[in-house]
C-alpha cells in the first residue's frame, strides 16, 4: 500500500465513507491478477492488499452482496478458426437433437 493510498484510507474512515471506499476498491482488486501463488482472491488477500482488517472486508462484502465464490470470468478465444469450430460443435449437437426427436 502506498502512502497516497494510506492517506486516502484515513480520509475515508474519518469522513464515514469507509464502506463505499472499500466496496469500490474491492471491486477493482477483484479484476486484477492475484498475488503470487494464488489462483483467486480471498478475503485475507484483499485485506492485506488494501491495508485493512480481514473482518472489515468480510463484513462490508457481505452487506453489499459481493461473493468471491460466485465471481464469473470470461475467456475470449484467440483462435482464428474459433467460429468455424463452434459452428461444427453446435451443428453436431443440433443434429443429435433432431435425430433423437424424429423417432
Amino acid at each position: 500500500m502506498t502512502d497516497e493510498q494510506r492517506e486516502e484510507l484515513r480520509r475515508n474512515i474519518a469522513s464515514g465513507k469507509f464502506e463505499s471506499w472499500l466496496v469500490g476498491r474491492a471491486r477493482i482488486v477483484l479484476d486484477e491478477k492475484t498475488t503470487e501463488g494464488y489462483t483467486r482472491w480471498k478475503g485475507n488477500l484483499i485485506a492485506r492488499h488494501l491495508g485493512v482488517k480481514v473482518g472489515q472486508v468480510w463484513c462490508v462484502m457481505r452487506r453489499n452482496g459481493i461473493d468471491l465464490q460466485r465471481r464469473r470470468s470470461w475467456c475470449v478465444s484467440l483462435d482464428p478458426e474459433f467460429v468455424a469450430k463452434a459452428v461444427d460443435i453446435v451443428g453436431l449437437y443440433l443434429l443429435n437433437q433432431l435425430s433423437t426427436s424424429v423417432r
